[in-house]
């Protein structure tokens, strides 16, 4: 029963609010020849949530006894943990999948390439834009308890239905003589109309309810303890999901503190076009980095520390000669609603 307790609370949570755990990828690609650049880039996101079963929400309930040489208080949650146990028991007393807990993904993955061209005004201005075509993947289903273990390479693998569009980007990036410099994002100029699709799921829903007689009245033993019974029904869902590309415009300002030290500024999506943030102040972040160099500057670890999501996030950088960097960071992740860990890996010359 502990081990329940311990599964239910670390990894479920309950039946209102289950916990969700995920894994996002974001690898990048880039060349730069000139005045022209090309990027292939991704995002990739999957997440699940464990729904938990009939049987160990009833195993929640039992009460573990205070005292285990209270052969009252053992018989009793003896009693009540056979008598839900035995609602999932087979001929050969072994348990039915109704027992454990049932898994429910969401990945999805969007594919973009970016051809791109900047200059530069004067010593001091930079302008550049690019035109990018945007795919995305997604997938949905429910995967049984004989398969947790690879529930993400599943969700990976199913990444079949796919729907496309192509839109436009601005920047541009201003340095002052004192070093301050600032920049202007202006992503999606180009209006995209939202594309539709949908996906077909099935899967089993969970209910669980006491046993009653011919009455309608709950049954109980000698010892007041009552029977629960468990029960699945079939549900088909088309789940749609879209490719809807908001325009977004964005501002940031970033100020040398000393030769090894700076702050940044940044004000995401001004006219609040992201559907993912509810409030102006979601989408302020401040940062600031540090950084320490080491044999004849062919090492470098950046220290960073920041403000985002309304909540605060650290991290830390290597940068190993000027071709290999490895970045680490510990920051609110709004896909899983959840603190997370994230690492990069940078490879370029």
């Amino acid at each position: 029963m502990q081990f329940t307790i311990d599964l239910m609370s670390k990894v479920v949570g309950d039946s209102k609010n289950p916990k969700q755990h995920g894994l996002s990828v974001l690898p990048t690609f880039g060349i730069q020849v000139g005045n022209f650049g090309f990027s292939l880039y991704g995002f990739g996101h999957s997440g699940f949530v464990v729904q938990q079963s009939p049987t160990l929400e009833a195993l929640l309930g039992i009460d573990v006894p205070d005292n285990f040489n209270d052969l009252v208080q053992v018989e009793k949650a003896v009693a009540q943990m056979m008598g839900t146990l035995s609602t999932v028991l087979t001929d050969d007393e072994s348990f039915n999948e109704d027992v454990y807990p049932i898994a429910f993904y969401i990945s999805y993955v969007d594919i973009v390439g970016a051809l791109g061209y900047g200059f530069n005004i004067d010593n001091n201005l930079m302008i550049g834009a690019n035109l990018k075509v945007v795919n995305r993947r997604f997938s949905t289903d429910r995967i049984p308890v004989i398969d947790y273990n690879k529930i993400l390479s599943d969700a990976w693998d199913r990444l079949q239905s796919n729907v496309t569009g192509v839109t436009f980007d601005i920047g541009a990036f201003y340095q002052t003589q004192y070093g301050t410099s600032f920049g202007l994002a202006l992503q999606n100029i180009v209006p995209m109309q939202t594309i539709k699709k949908s996906i077909n799921t099935e899967f089993r829903y969970p209910d669980i309810y006491y046993d009653r007689d011919e009455n309608d009245k709950i049954i109980t033993n000698s010892l007041g303890d009552t029977a629960l019974i468990s029960s699945y029904r079939q549900v088909n869902i088309t789940r749609p999901y879209n490719l809807k590309v908001p325009f977004l415009a964005s501002i940031g300002m970033c100020q040398p503190i000393t030769k090894n030290w700076d702050l940044a500024l940044e004000w995401y999506d001004i006219i609040e076009q992201d559907s993912r943030y509810s409030k102006t102040t979601q989408r302020i972040r401040f940062g600031t980095e540090y950084r320490l160099k080491f044999l004849n500057d062919y090492f470098m670890a950046s220290f960073r520390s920041g403000f985002a999501d309304e909540k605060f996030c650290f991290g830390l950088g290597l940068c190993i000669t000027r071709f290999v960097q490895i970045d680490g960071a510990y920051a609110y992740d709004r896909f899983v609603k959840s603190y997370s860990y994230f690492t990069q890996l940078r490879i370029g010359w």
